[in-house]
């Protein structure tokens, strides 16, 4: 697992982040900060979206590669002062 707070996500950091997860075999990637307010920009190569918090100001993400089965369990309630969010990962 690889866990990143991004401090405002960009397509540079993306690409980086796209990178360590490669050289450290990461199978799950989670990100803090995302400053995202949709998921246009929640897009990896071979990590599918499994959960998202949108905020301009915070935001968090959860990515699972693609090999692994995965879905929202629950999330915090939009405008929630504290941002979580549960994922269910599936290992076949």
């Amino acid at each position: 697992m690889l866990q990143l707070n991004t401090e405002a996500l960009t397509v540079n950091k993306m690409s980086v982040t796209e990178q360590l997860a490669y050289m450290n075999k990461a199978f799950i990637i989670v990100l803090q900060e995302t400053h995202c307010a949709t998921t246009d920009k929640l897009v990896m190569s071979n990590f599918s979206l499994a959960g998202s918090v949108q905020s301009r100001n915070h935001g968090l993400a959860t990515f699972v590669n693609e090999r692994l089965e995965c879905s929202l369990v629950d999330q915090s309630p939009e405008k929630s002062k504290t941002e979580w969010l549960c994922s269910r990962i599936l290992d076949h």
